[in-house]
């Protein structure tokens, strides 16, 4: 009949609608791999980390001779640890707070669209509490970096001062093998370097507990929040089971995604809470490179002093670098003129270590080329 072939329709335009659904779910995870791929080869952490590297170790080939010197090992130091560690947890920090700022941004709409959607339609005005979250939690975060930052970076301090304890201790314990094996003094040894590992190991677990009250701390506002919107929007709901539909406060379908709204918001700003900690702890490496970078150099007169030099050398020539013929400097082009040009062997007589064939040879030579007059023949 007609009701059925047109009810046969709708059937396969709902299971249409639903494969397409499932495919539109799947499209954003294709995308992610996709360029979590390519991300691979366009360079950005290995680009940043070569230009660092090389600006860095240029600087400190540049250094003013008259100053003290940067330490070796300080640098060394900075070299690979500090900048794959600004780069790694510094630089590329910052597109994962682009992120959570899009997507902050995109629920902020979505969440003032539907309360505003509810209170036009349901005159619901409680679904404004929505917002709760892009109101106080930025307060919180901005709290937790300023107020946990002095005891943050100590204990990162603490954590890296006995690492590089025990690097160096285990270095000269490797480099100083031989006296050690001779003078059997390996269980010394082993037993003096572990107590620099059990130390690093207690700073490690100082610093681990300190950054997981750090990144509690956003955690429990947001279930703070969530408390009370049940609190509140709860004795609504309960008030509206029995009202009419005009006089209802609250309904359980809004009362529900407002609550789904608040969760999944916290969960946004505690993973960009977790973000601008990592970028906090990373102060103390972009410290020592930005230390590094102001060294004293002397670039600057080596510079001065070759300039003054080439200008010196224009003057006496009388020409430029670029009228030059087979050469850059001035100097090329000049006339080389040798008068009275003679060497010795003091205390050495060379014709007593020759043969008779070899002082023939050597007279002939010197016969050959006693008329030269450049400096490479002679």
């Amino acid at each position: 009949s007609g009701k059925e072939e047109s009810g046969k329709v709708k059937s396969e335009e709902l299971n249409i609608a639903i494969i397409t659904f499932g495919l539109f779910l799947l499209v954003p995870y294709v995308i992610t791999h996709w360029l979590m791929y390519r991300r691979t080869t366009w360079k950005v952490t290995g680009g940043a980390r070569a230009v660092m590297q090389e600006n860095l170790l240029r600087k400190y080939l540049s250094q003013d001779e008259a100053r003290s010197f940067a330490p070796t090992t300080f640098f060394l130091d900075s070299f690979g640890h500090d900048v794959g560690d600004l780069v790694v947890n510094g630089y590329n920090k910052l597109f994962a707070v682009a992120k959570s700022f899009g997507r902050l941004v995109c629920a902020f709409a979505l969440t003032l669209f539907y309360a505003v959607e509810a209170s036009m339609q349901k005159k619901v005005y409680l679904a404004f509490m929505g917002l709760l979250p892009f109101l106080a939690l930025p307060i919180v975060i901005f709290i937790v970096l300023l107020v946990r930052r002095d005891k943050n970076l100590k204990a990162l301090e603490a954590v890296q001062d006995a690492e590089d304890a025990m690097l160096t201790k285990v270095d000269k314990s490797t480099d100083c093998y031989r006296m050690v094996a001779d003078m059997d003094t390996r269980t010394l040894v082993v037993s003096d370097c572990l107590q620099d590992i059990m130390s690093l190991n207690a700073n490690l677990a100082t610093f681990a507990g300190l950054m997981a009250n750090n990144r509690s701390a956003v955690h429990w506002v947001t279930e703070a929040l969530i408390f009370l919107w049940i609190a509140i929007a709860g004795h609504a709901v309960a008030s509206s089971l029995n009202a009419d539909e005009d006089s209802k406060e609250m309904d359980l379908g809004t009362f529900l995604a407002i609550l789904n709204l608040i969760k999944s918001n916290g969960a946004e700003f505690e993973n960009l809470s977790e973000v601008w900690l990592s970028l906090q702890t990373n102060y103390p490496s972009l410290w020592n490179l930005v230390m590094l970078m102001n060294v004293n150099s002397d670039m600057e007169a080596r510079i001065a002093q070759q300039s003054e030099r080439l200008d010196d050398s224009h003057m006496a020539s009388g020409s430029k670098a670029d009228d030059l013929v087979g050469g850059v400097f001035p100097e090329d082009a000049l006339l080389l003129e040798l008068e009275d040009v003679s060497f010795s062997y003091p205390g050495q007589d060379l014709s007593r270590s020759m043969t008779p064939a070899q002082e023939e040879a050597h007279e002939k030579f010197r016969r050959k080329h006693s008329r030269s007059r450049s400096f490479g023949d002679l």
